[in-house]
Parts: structure tokens; C-alpha cells; sequence
């Protein structure tokens, strides 16, 4: 597969995804206008470039997108701002290299999630954070229902990924791995 997002809008989802990393860095929030300006720019090279039929994919771009993160944001896992992020760089890329860098963007959010866990090695009173999964399924296994057992403070597996720079990344790396 090939990673074959023109080049004025690859740039402009790269400097999009790149001011929304350093505000989901900074601040845990990504504000409103930048996915609104990708949306903007999306829409005003697809227009330029294709027509209606270039309007058209750049809309499917953006619907993707949003579907993408859709559930992570109905679970609570994402932002609001993560999915209108991310459906403005289906705005900007297209569908199908947007669906590529969705892949690498799964990657990298899981290996910075695992990074996460090793490097802070948070402990909670019973041991690992692990052993909480292992009391939840003995409580299925015994019971027959599911009880969630919400990590203590501090913990890691309360510790927040933030999507924006993971996005980044994978914007970053889609050329390079699917070339």
C-alpha cells in the first residue's frame, strides 16, 4: 500500500497535527480552530485540485476520520478534540492514506502506552497495577459478573496518552512506512 496524499495538503496536515501536539502537550486540550482550520484547508485544496469530485473525497476524509475515533470518544478514552483532529486530517490526507496512518496511530499510541507503564513503574498498595485485572476476572470467574475495579491515584493505568502528538507521529512516519 501507498501513502499518496498530495503534497500541499500532507504539508498542511503536518503543520495542523503539529500545533495540536504541542497544545495536547501543554494544555491536555486541543483548541478549536485548528482542526477547523484543517477542515478549512482540506476543503480548499480538494476544491482546487478536483473540483466536486475532489470536495467530495476530502469530505470522506473527514467523516472516516470522525468514525475512526468515534468509539474511543463514546468510551471516553479520547477527547473531542482528538476526533475533530482527526477528521480534519481525513479532511486534509483522504481516506485511504488517512486509514494508514489510523494503523500507525494505533501503534504508536500502544507502544506509548507500554513505554508508559515501564517507565513509571507506579506501584499501588496491593502491588502492580496489574493485579487489579487479575481480581476483576477472578470476580467473573467466581461470580459470574463483571465488576470494575477503577485503578487507585497514580496509578498508571490512569495516566493519559495524548492523542494529538501520537497523530503526529504517525502523520510523521505514513510516508516513510508505506511508501
Amino acid at each position: 500500500m501507498d501513502f499518496s496524499a498530495p503534497l500541499p495538503p500532507y504539508l498542511a496536515a503536518v503543520v495542523v497535527v503539529g500545533v495540536a501536539a504541542f497544545f495536547d502537550l501543554r494544555e491536555q486540550r486541543i483548541p478549536n480552530w485548528i482542526p477547523v482550520l484543517g477542515l478549512v484547508a482540506g476543503l480548499g485544496f480538494a476544491g482546487w485540485s478536483g473540483g466536486g469530485a475532489g470536495l467530495a473525497a476530502s469530505l470522506l476524509g473527514f467523516a472516516l476520520g470522525a468514525v475512526l475515533v468515534l468509539p474511543g470518544y463514546v468510551l471516553g478514552q479520547q477527547g473531542g478534540g482528538d476526533l475533530k483532529l482527526m477528521a480534519a486530517l481525513g479532511s486534509l490526507l483522504g481516506a485511504k492514506p488517512l486509514l494508514l496512518m489510523f494503523a500507525l496511530f494505533l501503534a504508536v499510541v500502544g507502544v506509548w502506552a507500554v513505554i508508559s507503564v515501564a517507565a513509571t513503574r507506579v506501584r499501588s498498595p496491593e502491588g502492580w497495577s496489574l493485579g487489579r485485572y487479575g481480581r476483576m476476572l477472578r470476580g467473573l470467574l467466581t461470580t459470574g459478573r463483571l465488576v470494575y475495579i477503577p485503578p487507585p491515584d497514580g496509578d498508571v493505568a490512569g495516566l493519559r496518552v495524548p492523542a494529538a502528538p501520537a497523530m503526529a507521529v504517525a502523520v510523521l512516519l505514513a510516508p516513510l512506512v508505506f511508501p
